[in-house]
């Protein structure tokens, strides 16, 4: 099993459908979404803090999603990003590792919110 390491989340990504939300059927030519819906896999610890005095110990930070989670986050990273920033790794079918700023929203699976 993948183990995430410090902010990284391992999301699984939803098929996406052919007809929205509201029924109407997507064209073949239509533009994809620039966002998705995923379950949350595996979730990192957190990053460390940077301490600000000498001596102070350095704390995590959460990561602010939990495993089973429903994500809404963004597919597709904006081409002014640096390449640090580049942080969408396809790992498996379907399988993203992402970071928190990727995520949207997070809601819960069992009762999901609608998207109208």
């Amino acid at each position: 099993m993948l183990r995430p390491m410090n902010d990284n989340i391992l999301i699984k990504v939803d098929e996406e459908s052919e007809v929205t939300a509201g029924g109407i059927i997507k064209p073949d030519d239509a533009t994809e979404s620039i966002q998705g819906t995923a379950v949350v896999v595996a979730v990192g610890p957190g990053k460390w803090t940077e301490p600000k005095k000498k001596g102070v110990q350095p704390k995590r930070i959460p990561v602010g999603v939990e495993v089973g989670d429903g994500v809404v986050f963004i597919k597709y990273l904006a081409k002014t990003r640096t390449n640090e920033q580049l942080r969408q790794w396809h790992l498996q079918e379907r399988q993203l590792l992402i970071k928190p700023g990727d995520v949207l929203l997070a809601y819960d699976r069992d009762n999901p919110p609608r998207f109208d």
